[in-house]
């Protein structure tokens, strides 16, 4: 059985621009702005696992994850960058899923 995208978050499809950086490591000319720009539908949310922070300074507080969905048809990969509400968030790792036509992963933010 192959679980599908489409099938539980058709709905939630939303087009989010995705930015790959062209420069290659270890050529000595490195050109700015050498970024592709794709818009690709995926499915983005808050991860349900949390993990708590301690900070003397307000006495701790809760921080939850970043996860996207897209489908593997999609070429997207580790380092890429997607904005999100204006903000842009760097993907760190995939999840991998065996049985679904989609991969799953982590955002963390692009500092």
């Amino acid at each position: 059985m192959e679980f599908t995208l489409k099938e539980f978050a058709e709905s939630e499809l939303k087009n989010y621009t995705v930015k790959r950086n062209n420069n290659i490591i270890g050529v000595g000319v490195v050109t700015e702005n050498s970024f592709t720009q794709t818009e690709i539908p995926m499915l983005i949310y808050k991860g349900s696992k949390y993990q708590y922070n301690p900070n003397n300074n307000d006495g701790g507080n809760r921080q939850g994850r970043l996860l996207g969905k897209v489908e593997k048809k999609y070429d997207v990969k580790e380092s890429d960058i997607i904005e999100v509400e204006g903000i842009e968030f760097e993907i760190k790792y995939f999840i991998p899923r065996i049985y679904a036509d989609f991969n799953e992963f982590e955002l963390v933010m692009k500092l």
